[in-house]
């Protein structure tokens, strides 16, 4: 177990930022059902977003920052929605094969609900790596000496 915290300790920056991202969308996730719909997609939005574009601009490429964002928004509501709906069926008073068919539940409509958030997350993603001013990566930035004719 300590092999795998000293693992992600020793692992770059932004994926922390991942992590961390997705923790936050799930934690969101299962705090915003105290709230009316509306107002938790509104969370859960703005903190995809914002992980997102944390996540994007710390990519290296575009594309990693596409997979960056869709991870952390499908991971962290996929979490989420996983956790929220057996506890909510537990709070309210269900039998125990309830609880076990909310916990299916919840493993299957996470990842369909899910989707939405991830290609909102990819794009936001992307669009940071876009935006993000960094030097372009190419053959002709190595160094190599010149041609001779």
């Amino acid at each position: 177990m300590f092999e795998a915290w000293i693992q992600f300790r020793r692992a770059p920056g932004p994926v922390h930022i991942l992590a961390a991202s997705a923790l936050a969308v799930a934690m969101v996730t299962v705090v915003s059902s105290l709230f009316s719909p509306g107002v938790a997609f509104l969370l859960i939005a703005g903190v995809v977003i914002a992980g997102s574009s944390l996540t994007g601009v710390s990519a290296r490429t575009r594309g990693d920052g596409f997979a960056g964002g869709l991870m952390l928004s499908w991971g962290g509501f996929f979490l989420g929605y996983l956790i929220f709906v057996p506890v909510t069926a537990a709070l309210q008073g269900a039998s125990f094969l309830v609880v076990g068919f909310a916990v299916l539940v919840g493993f299957v409509f996470g990842l369909l609900f899910g989707a939405f958030f991830a290609v909102l997350g990819g794009s936001v993603g992307y669009i940071a790596a876009r935006l993000a001013k960094k030097p372009k990566r190419s053959l002709a930035n190595v160094g190599l000496p010149p041609k001779s004719p």
